[in-house]
């Protein structure tokens, strides 16, 4: 079997937040969707599957507990 990438997602509505964890998260390998809007974080994992999720707890109009529900 062949090694792939680790798929994580990360949601923050704080866009230079949002960019650090994806220069870390990349900087060691994982492939990362960045996402600044809870409903688009909803609509991605509809689409593909993720191996982990970092997702901010205090958002806007959706917090990140809603997006972890869904």
């Amino acid at each position: 079997m062949a090694d792939r990438p680790v798929h994580v997602l990360v949601v923050d509505d704080e866009a230079h937040i949002l960019k650090t964890i994806g220069i870390c998260l990349e900087s060691i390998g994982f492939q990362t969707w960045l996402c600044t809007r809870p409903q688009e974080a909803l609509q991605m994992a509809q689409r593909q599957r993720f191996d982990l999720a970092f997702v901010d707890l205090k958002m806007s109009p959706m917090d990140g507990m809603e997006v972890l529900a869904n």
